[in-house]
C-alpha cells in the first residue's frame, strides 16, 4: 500500500525539485541552444528530462519493479534484461510523445489558446487513447516479447469457441514468451479492428490445465462482452474534461505565483513541462478512489462465468463456497495465499483477496463457461501460494495516457 502513495509522490517532489532548482529553465536554454526548431527543442527536453527523473527514481524503480518481484519469486529476468527492458521503456516514452509531435502539438494549442488549450487537450484524448490501443499490439508489445500463433490447436479451438459465446469477433490467438520475465500467469484480449487478439502468456499454457484456463479467459472475455474497454475509454476521455480544466487553473496560478523563482512566465513556454507532468500525476493520483470503484465495478461484472443456473448456487453457503473457488483461480495468477491481503495493492489487484465472495454469486450477468468447466477448474486447482498471476488490466494505461502521463503508462503486464 505504500509504495502506492510513494510513487507518485516522488516524481511530483523531482518535478518541483527541477523547477525550483532552475533545472528546467536550464534545460530550456540547452534545448534553444541546440535547435531554432520548436519540434527539436522539445524533444531535447523531453528526453533530457525524462532521463533526469529516471535515474532519481531509479531506487525505487529498482526496487518495486525488480528486487520484489525476486523477492515473491515472481521474476525470472536478469537485471541486465530488466534494465533493456527499462530502456526500451523510455525510448518508447520519447519515441510516442516527442519524436511524434504529440507535445510539440501541445505546446502550440497551448500558446495559441492560452486560455482553452485544456479543452483541444480533452478533445484530444479519445483518438490519442484509441491510436494506442490500435498500435500496442502490433507496435510496442513485440518490442519486449515474442508473440507466435497458439500451437495447441485444440485449445485453440475451445478459445474461439468460448469467444464466439463472448461475441468476440478475433480469430487470432495467440502464445507469448512471458516466462523469460516472470513466473506469473496471465491471458487477456486487447486491440481492435486489425489489431484485436485473444492472448495467452506461455507460463499459464504450462501451469494450467485447459478447463483452467478457459475459467481465466471467459472472465477476462466477460470484460469485452460488457463493452468494458469501451467503457473505460469513454469515462477516461469524459474524466479528462475535468481533470484538464483544473489542471489549467492550478499551472496559471502556480505561474503567476513561482514564475520568477522557475525562470518562466508562460505556460507555452517549454520549461513548464515538469509543472504540467506533476500537475496532471497529482490529479489523477486523487482520483484515483473513483478508478479504483470503477474497477471494482466491472471486476465483479466481468464474473460472469459462474453457473448461476447450478442448484447449490441458490444457498448462501454454496455461493461462498463458488466465490472462493474464484478468488483461487486470481490468487494462484498472483502466487498468493487467497486470505492474505497485505500484499494485493503491490499486486496490481483491483481489490483484496476474498473482496469477491459476496460478489460471486450475486451477479446477474449470463455465464460465458457451463458449470461443468467451471467445476472441473475447481477441482485441478493447486494451493494458491504455489504459483500464481498477476492482472493488469488495461485501464491504467487508458487513464495515464488520457491525462498525457507517459512515462508511467507502458504496463505491458496488463
Amino acid at each position: 500500500m505504500v509504495l502506492a502513495f510513494v510513487g507518485p509522490l516522488l516524481s511530483i517532489l523531482v518535478a518541483a525539485l527541477i523547477l525550483f532548482s532552475g533545472l528546467a529553465a536550464k534545460l530550456r536554454d540547452i534545448a534553444t541552444v541546440l535547435s531554432r526548431f520548436g519540434w527539436v527543442r522539445l524533444l531535447v527536453f523531453f528526453t533530457l528530462y525524462t532521463l533526469i527523473v529516471y535515474v532519481v527514481t531509479f531506487p525505487l524503480e529498482w526496487y518495486q519493479g525488480y528486487a520484489l518481484e525476486h523477492y515473491y519469486g515472481l521474476s525470472t529476468q536478469s537485471f541486465a534484461a530488466w534494465i533493456a527492458d527499462e530502456g526500451k521503456e523510455l525510448l518508447v516514452s520519447v519515441v510516442l510523445l516527442a519524436v511524434v509531435p504529440i507535445l510539440w502539438l501541445a505546446y502550440r494549442a497551448i500558446e495559441k489558446s492560452p486560455r482553452r488549450w485544456w479543452l483541444w487537450f480533452a478533445f484530444a484524448t479519445l483518438p490519442l487513447v484509441l491510436g494506442i490501443a490500435l498500435i500496442e499490439p502490433l507496435v510496442i508489445d513485440p518490442l519486449f516479447n515474442k508473440f507466435t500463433p497458439l500451437r495447441d490447436q485444440q485449445l485453440k479451438a475451445k478459445i474461439i469457441a468460448l469467444a464466439e459465446r463472448a461475441e468476440i469477433p478475433g480469430r487470432k490467438v495467440y502464445e507469448v514468451d512471458k516466462s523469460k520475465q516472470t513466473k506469473t500467469l496471465n491471458a487477456y484480449v486487447n486491440g481492435f479492428g486489425v489489431s484485436q487478439r485473444i492472448v495467452l502468456w506461455d507460463t499459464t499454457l504450462h501451469a494450467m490445465s485447459d478447463d483452467e484456463i478457459l475459467y481465466v479467459m471467459g472472465h477476462e472475455m466477460g470484460h469485452y462482452k460488457l463493452a468494458h474497454i469501451w467503457k473505460g475509454i469513454a469515462l477516461s476521455a469524459l474524466g479528462s474534461f475535468a481533470l484538464l480544466w483544473i489542471a489549467a487553473r492550478i499551472a496559471r496560478w502556480a505561474v503567476r505565483r513561482f514564475g520568477d523563482a522557475w525562470g518562466f512566465h508562460e505556460l507555452h513556454d517549454i520549461a513548464s513541462l515538469p509543472l504540467l507532468l506533476a500537475i496532471l500525476l497529482g490529479l489523477n493520483f486523487v482520483s484515483q478512489p473513483i478508478s479504483n470503484a470503477v474497477s471494482r465495478r466491472i471486476e465483479t461484472e466481468a464474473d460472469a462465468l459462474r453457473p448461476r443456473d447450478h442448484p447449490r448456487q441458490r444457498r448462501g453457503g454454496a455461493r461462498v463456497s463458488q466465490a472462493r473457488r474464484a478468488e483461487q483461480v486470481e490468487s494462484r495468477s498472483a502466487g498468493l495465499d487467497p486470505t492474505d491481503a497485505l500484499h494485493a495493492p503491490h499486486l496490481g489487484r483491483s481489490r483484496a483477496p476474498g473482496a469477491r465472495v459476496p460478489a460471486v454469486g450475486a451477479g446477474q450477468a449470463e455465464p460465458l463457461l457451463p458449470r461443468e468447466i467451471v467445476e472441473a477448474a475447481a477441482r485441478r486447482l493447486r494451493p494458491a501460494s504455489q504459483t500464481g498471476a498477476r492482472i493488469r488490466k488495461a485501464q491504467s494505461v487508458i487513464t495515464i495516457f488520457a491525462t498525457l502521463v507517459i512515462p508511467s503508462a507502458l504496463n505491458r503486464a496488463r
